[in-house]
């Protein structure tokens, strides 16, 4: 089974390459935003970034810094896909996980996006953990930073795609990232 994980920071379109991943080639989707959020939710919290942040980085506290991707791995048993997609690797050691787990079927992109084009993005989400004001979206920034370097990220992908153009230009470097790569 070949694992696609998706890193950047938020709105830059993770889940947007997840959702065409599925679509177009058949790839299985697993969120680890979701499984945050879920947990989020069982606590009877509100939906924000700073109560995501504090729920996900309380887990890893308690569970240690594979928390998450472990988690979502346990999802996927009895999973016959052939391919799978996990949106929102944030950390070098759910990167590090994977490759342990499932050797050379593990391939890394991190889209990369320009912090204003991720704000008028995130603006216009639905999502309701996305900041809505330049305030929000620095306070969030900001928080994470600490939490999370995403230069040690960099240094374990195996492709970066540039997201900062129209939808159409997107889903071009995805195919020709899958094509490249021989992902499917």
């Amino acid at each position: 089974m070949k694992i696609i994980g998706i890193a950047g920071p938020n709105g830059a379109g993770k889940t947007t390459v997840a959702g065409y991943l599925y679509d177009k080639y058949g790839f299985e989707v697993i969120s680890i935003g979701d499984i945050v959020r879920e947990e989020v939710l069982e606590r009877g919290m509100e939906l924000t970034a700073k109560n995501l942040d504090k729920v996900a980085e309380d887990m890893v506290e308690k569970g240690g810094e594979s928390y998450w991707i472990k988690k979502t791995i346990d999802r996927l048993s009895g999973n016959k896909c052939e391919g799978l997609v996990i949106d929102g690797l944030m950390r070098k050691f759910e990167i590090q996980f994977l490759r342990t787990k499932f050797k050379d079927d593990v391939f890394i992109v991190f889209i990369e996006t320009l912090p204003e084009t991720r704000f008028k993005r995130m603006k216009k989400s639905e999502e309701p953990d996305f900041p809505k004001t330049v305030d929000e979206f620095i306070d969030n920034e900001k928080r994470k930073k600490i939490m999370f370097d995403s230069s040690e990220i960099l240094s374990m992908i195996a492709h970066k795609i540039t997201n900062n153009g129209k939808i159409e230009e997107l889903y071009s470097e995805i195919d020709e990232m899958v094509r490249k790569f021989k992902l499917c």
